[in-house]
């Protein structure tokens, strides 16, 4: 059994680059670190100061757009996790795919207050490559829903992994290392 640091460090190397973002919906502030600034083509200074979510919806693809944007309204509603697959527009006019993986958590009334998320490299070098970043994520992600106890979420999961084929994934509790 993997512990989850040693889960999430795998991740982190076997994609191309990924980058963390955190938007406080209340006042409308999305922050992030320098991969999702080069994703986005946006300074890194400003993005860690805060921007508004539209700087970010404005890079994104005329066809990705609507998709994107009832996933993320969908996520905010619901409270599920949130997975898309977009192409943003740079400044540059080159375009890039990105996988965003995010959450909405609400405050003690149940309103939604924040969205935190990952955002990696939409294309991986191979067919090989892809299906092991796949596998890693799917895997950092079912040891997390293990973790915060969710058995439908890790149910999925070992579906998912499986079909990637790694049979053998069992309900464990995880080891953290100190």
């Amino acid at each position: 059994m993997h512990h989850v640091n040693d889960t999430l460090s795998a991740v982190a190397f076997s994609s191309t680059e990924a980058g963390i973002f955190h938007w406080r919906i209340d006042g409308n502030i999305v922050q992030g670190d320098s991969c999702v600034a080069a994703f986005f083509g946006l300074g890194e200074a400003e993005l860690e100061a805060g921007l508004p979510i539209e700087r970010f919806l404005d890079r994104i693809h005329e066809d990705d757009k609507p998709e994107v944007a009832r996933a993320i309204r969908s996520a905010i509603i619901s409270g599920r996790s949130y997975q898309e697959s977009y192409r943003i527009v740079r400044p540059d006019h080159t375009t890039i795919k990105v996988v965003a993986i995010g959450q909405c958590f609400r405050d003690d009334a149940g309103v939604p207050a924040h969205y935190s998320g990952i955002i990696f490299d939409g294309f991986p070098k191979s067919r090989h490559s892809s299906e092991a970043v796949l596998s890693s994520h799917c895997l950092a992600a079912h040891e997390m829903a293990e973790a915060l106890g969710l058995p439908a979420a890790s149910y999925h999961l070992q579906q998912a992994l499986r079909s990637l084929g790694r049979p053998g994934v069992e309900r464990q509790p995880l080891r953290f290392k100190h």
